[in-house]
């Protein structure tokens, strides 16, 4: 006989959110929706012609595609065009107290293996247990065993496949996202960044656009506005968020916040981000 005795870890209350999405057209301006959130993200591609940027890394995407984020990681998904529909499923969930089971989210360091590669038979599992999920079964057990076979689903293809990560940037642009980190709390120009990079501003901006689908100032104050949220999130005064992610003008800093998000810093911070 053999027999092996199991102690199950007990696992915080959390909850969660997912939705299907399908985006056909750019509806005549691009789609450049950068941010973060208290919560890790599933994101499982189903068709389209999209990369996914994860702080500095760009993963191009593909049917079967999966990009895990945790916590306050900055993410976009860059559309690429509009060539096919872009179809996708998200669940995010609280992770808060359960860091301990989700080691393909919180083993790794921030920005770098977030992509996993499911195979044929994975991604249609995969796409099997959303929409189930998303029939809101009555069953609380068989919602809890979709969305945990989920989890372990992508946690053995994250083990096989070693959470690959694939960047492909023109050199300017990798030089400028890493510069723009680095400085990210100091006054900045385009102008300043190109000069840095060994190349003009219109070189700098053509890459980007390219690349990123966004100019470098535009993709420069998102970022600054997704560490405003973080650090609101994380009790900072709107004062200090404001400083601490590099904007010089308070009045300013609280006018891009609203008009970016909807809400003021202060109603965000209140509120506990739940924007």
């Amino acid at each position: 006989m053999i027999t092996q005795k199991i102690s199950f870890s007990g696992i915080c209350p959390f909850s969660f959110e997912l939705y299907y999405e399908e985006t056909r057209s750019p509806q005549g301006e691009e789609h450049f929706d950068a941010h973060t959130h208290a919560e890790c993200e599933i994101y499982i591609n189903l068709s389209g012609d999209v990369s996914f940027m994860v702080e500095n890394s760009v993963y191009p995407i593909s049917t079967g595609s999966v990009i895990l984020t945790r916590p306050n990681e900055f993410h976009h998904c860059i559309y690429n065009s509009f060539s096919e529909p872009h179809r996708h499923f998200c669940i995010r969930f609280g992770a808060s107290g359960n860091e301990r089971v989700l080691r393909n989210f919180f083993d790794r360091p921030s920005g770098t293996k977030n992509l996993i590669r499911l195979g044929t038979e994975e991604a249609r599992e995969a796409e099997r247990i959303c929409r189930r999920l998303l029939e809101a079964e009555d069953s609380t057990l068989l919602r809890y065993s979709d969305f945990f076979r989920l989890l372990a689903l992508l946690e053995m293809s994250f083990s096989s496949e070693g959470g690959r990560e694939e960047t492909v940037l023109p050199t300017d642009v990798r030089f400028a996202l890493d510069y723009i980190q680095e400085h990210l709390t100091s006054p900045l120009t385009v102008a300043q960044i190109a000069a840095e990079a060994h190349v003009s501003v219109n070189t700098l901006e053509r890459h980007f656009l390219r690349s990123m689908k966004v100019t470098p100032s535009e993709f420069l104050k998102e970022r600054r506005l997704a560490v405003a949220q973080a650090l609101l999130r994380d009790g900072k005064s709107v004062l200090e968020a404001c400083e601490e992610s590099g904007f010089s003008d308070y009045s300013h800093f609280i006018a891009l916040f609203r008009k970016r998000f909807g809400v003021t810093p202060l109603r965000y911070k209140k509120e506990g981000g739940a924007w």
